[in-house]
């Protein structure tokens, strides 16, 4: 074996020593591929994702939160400010301000943070099928998990449609099979999102999964779990597909335009 397939077989041995974690599973939705570049190349913060961090830290208290005096990163002053404090969530004023109105409007909406109350931001970590599984569930009860998600919109037709997109049926359905393999929570335990919009007036909406979006999350994240094993035994990571797909064009056949009112068909 050449010293660089050598480097790949022990790095690849020690990526799947690393538990397996929804944020990384869901990227098999799209492709192996996909799992496989994100294993290699951790997404880097986006400012929704900085908005959830900073959330979470003043909510659930796990992180420090500091605010930036200047007005922009790129400047040495904020370099010095972040060399200063590595382990700290930073924000600029204007995102302090939005931060803390979304912390403000869950505050004020008592049963969202019943809903946040119990065993908060704690790390779990479980196995399936020989492979070790890990995740941080927001918060837990013995009858209660819940996910607080930051939204630009908490709307419930939009937050619906946009939470089964990014997979958030299959990410509370995975904390809740991970916590009852524990032991920490009941089976028949309510799963829920409490969505907060990151713009004012920063309206919250708390969305209880019904009994057929569980199981559909449970299905997703079952059928990407079965394949990343797959994939790691054989160690082979496709793409979309592997066999040539043919390119198709609907059948315009009777197919008709209105024009100024009248239905003409196309020829």
């Amino acid at each position: 074996m050449c010293d660089i397939s050598r480097s790949v077989a022990i790095f690849w041995k020690w990526i799947m020593s690393i538990p397996v974690r929804f944020s990384a599973l869901k990227n098999m939705a799209l492709s192996p591929a996909h799992y496989r570049w994100y294993a290699d190349h951790p997404i880097k913060q986006t400012k929704p994702m900085l908005y959830g961090d900073a959330l979470d830290s003043l909510l659930f208290g796990t992180k420090e939160v500091l605010t930036f005096d200047g007005a922009s990163r790129r400047t040495k002053a904020w370099t010095i400010f972040a060399d200063e404090n590595p382990e700290a969530v930073l924000l600029l004023a204007p995102e302090r301000e939005q931060v803390d109105g979304m912390l403000a409007s869950l505050q004020a909406n008592s049963e969202a943070m019943d809903w946040l109350r119990g065993t908060v931001q704690t790390k779990i970590e479980w196995e399936m099928n020989g492979r070790k599984c890990s995740g941080t569930p927001d918060a837990f009860t013995r009858n209660r998990v819940a996910e607080l998600k930051s939204t630009r919109s908490a709307n419930p037709d939009r937050f619906q449609n946009d939470g089964r997109h990014r997979a958030y049926h299959a990410q509370l359905a995975w904390y809740h099979n991970g916590l009852h393999e524990l032991g920490l929570v009941d089976k028949n335990a309510d799963c829920a999102i409490v969505a907060v919009e990151s713009s004012p007036p920063y309206p919250v909406t708390i969305f209880k999964l019904t009994g057929r979006a569980y199981d559909e999350g449970t299905k997703l994240w079952r059928l990407w779990f079965e394949r990343l094993l797959v994939c790691e035994q054989s160690e082979k990571w496709p793409a979309y597909c592997e066999s040539i797909v043919p390119f198709e064009t609907p059948d315009t056949e009777g197919l008709t335009l209105k024009i100024d009112g009248e239905e003409m068909e196309i020829e």
